[in-house]
């Protein structure tokens, strides 16, 4: 029996150089933008609350109250920041030191947490302005 040559393939291009550069680069890019989304809701959120306290003293009399209801934003947009908060604030993600696919693992598994917890803190967010808007139209 004789053994099968490997096959021989042609150097990459510049431009495929490029896109897999960039296919490597992604995981650890991606935690950045994750952080800068939470910031940008945060700061979102807790402008909005602010705007919807302004609202809601324009709009009341001096001696009328609200029912507790109109609390229910404000729990949202609290929820919310909370876990934007997650977000940003640094944990120790154990992996072994030399060993690319344990790094590679630790990564991903960053990238998964953050991520999921930016979609829970965008939901609540998102639930937030739609109980004011709802309770503005409906009351």
């Amino acid at each position: 029996m004789s053994k099968k040559a490997p096959l021989q393939g042609a150097a990459p291009t510049d431009e495929e150089g490029f896109y897999l550069k960039a296919a490597y680069e992604e995981p650890v890019a991606s935690l950045a933008r994750l952080e800068q989304t939470a910031r940008f809701l945060i700061t979102v959120a807790t402008s909005t609350s602010g705007v919807f306290v302004a609202a809601l003293k324009l709009s009341l009399a001096k001696d009328e109250s609200l029912a507790a209801a109109w609390f229910g934003p404000f729990g949202l947009w609290a929820i919310s920041v909370a876990c934007l908060l997650v977000v940003l604030v640094p944990r120790h993600y154990s992996h072994g030191r030399n060993e690319p696919a344990d790094v590679k693992r630790m990564i991903l598994e960053v990238q998964h947490f953050k991520y999921n917890w930016l979609v829970g803190g965008a939901a609540a967010f998102l639930a937030g302005i739609l109980l004011a808007a709802g309770l503005t139209v409906f009351g």
